[in-house]
């Protein structure tokens, strides 16, 4: 299963919010699909940007064949309940504020990392310095910041499935609108 959307032009803000807003929704999903229904092993988010500002979020999940129905139940459940909700239960921010920086930090720690990183920035037309400004981007996004981007990303959301068609047309008809 795959969820996708485009996202607002990226600016070094967004892409901040961007990928906090990957961190809530995939960790939602994860508690949902994993922890409590049992149905995939786990729940990826990634985002990408793009020369001429560009970018897109999209979340990732192999689901049991036999658990599609109720596991796409959860996934409707989740995009179409309230983004301030998701962001504010049980810390979920938090959280995923405090990943991003740990996986920030350790991104960085081999110059060819480093030299991705700047070859990123140049590649989005920002200054390499932008690098710096990240830990101060974290520390500063807020609740609201990542709210306004799952709303964003919620009203352009796909989603794609692939496996045995019959299975994926009757989980469909089962559970989505």
């Amino acid at each position: 299963m795959m969820l996708g959307c485009t996202l607002p032009p990226v600016t070094p803000d967004r892409a901040v919010w961007s990928e906090l807003a990957g961190a809530v929704l995939a960790e939602r999903l994860h508690v949902s699909l994993r922890q409590e229904l049992g149905a995939t092993y786990g729940v990826h988010a990634s985002v990408a940007a793009y020369r001429g500002g560009s970018s897109h979020l999209v979340v990732r999940s192999g689901i049991e064949n036999g658990m599609l129905a109720q596991a796409l139940r959860r996934v409707r459940a989740t995009i179409d309940s309230d983004a301030r909700k998701l962001v504010n239960d049980d810390s979920a921010f938090d959280l995923a504020r405090w990943n991003m920086a740990i996986r920030y930090n350790l991104r960085l720690a081999s110059t060819a990392n480093f030299a991705d990183a700047i070859v990123d920035a140049k590649k989005l037309g920002w200054d390499a310095a932008v690098i710096d400004e990240v830990p101060r981007r974290i520390a500063n996004a807020t609740p609201a910041s990542v709210v306004e981007t799952i709303t964003d990303c919620e009203r352009g959301m796909v989603l794609s499935l692939a496996g045995d068609e019959p299975t994926i047309r009757a989980a469909l008809a089962a559970s989505w609108p």
